[in-house]
Order: structure tokens, then C-alpha cells, then sequence
């Protein structure tokens, strides 16, 4: 049990810059060594010119360590729209905070 929740700790630490909400441009979720696990496009930024209202995840090759599940989660718990998959989806913001 100490096994699972010391890996899905480094995976949430993992995921940290991907959730960032001030990105102005495509942004790579960068795991290992040369390996993209997941891509973050910005599709629609806010009136303001540098707030990403709606951001598009695409799975990496890497297998079920790069999907955009564990995105997808923190986007509905942050209290955003998910819609998609686990392989491709987009997080829509609800609110400006």
C-alpha cells in the first residue's frame, strides 16, 4: 500500500506544470529523458490576451503513464469542464479563478 501511494505522489508531483493556467503557447509535459509524455495546447485564450480559457491534452506514446486521465481529474476537481478521453480531450475553464 506505502508502493501505491508513494508512486501516485510522484506521479501528482509529475503533473504539477501541467496544470499550470497562465501558458501563452504549446507546452510539453516533459517525464524522462527525450520521452513526451503528454502535449498542452492552448486553443481559446481569454479577452485578456494571455489566459488560457481552454486547453487541449494529447496522450504521449508512452503507454498509460501519458495519458491525460489524471489531467482530466484535476481539471472536473478544479471545477472546469472535462471533455474527451483519456488520449485526447480539452479542460474548459467555468470561472476566472
Amino acid at each position: 500500500m506505502t508502493a501505491i501511494r508513494s508512486a501516485l505522489l510522484v506521479t501528482a508531483f509529475a503533473l504539477l506544470p501541467a496544470c499550470a493556467t497562465d501558458m501563452t503557447g504549446p507546452t510539453l509535459d516533459v517525464s524522462g529523458t527525450d520521452a513526451v509524455a503528454r502535449q498542452f495546447d492552448c486553443i481559446e485564450t481569454a479577452a485578456d490576451g494571455v489566459t488560457c480559457n481552454k486547453k487541449q491534452c494529447k496522450a504521449g506514446p508512452g503507454g498509460f503513464t501519458f495519458y491525460c486521465d489524471t489531467y482530466a481529474y484535476y481539471c472536473v476537481k478544479a471545477g472546469h469542464k472535462w471533455e474527451g478521453t483519456k488520449v485526447i480531450g480539452t479542460c474548459t475553464r467555468t470561472h476566472p479563478n
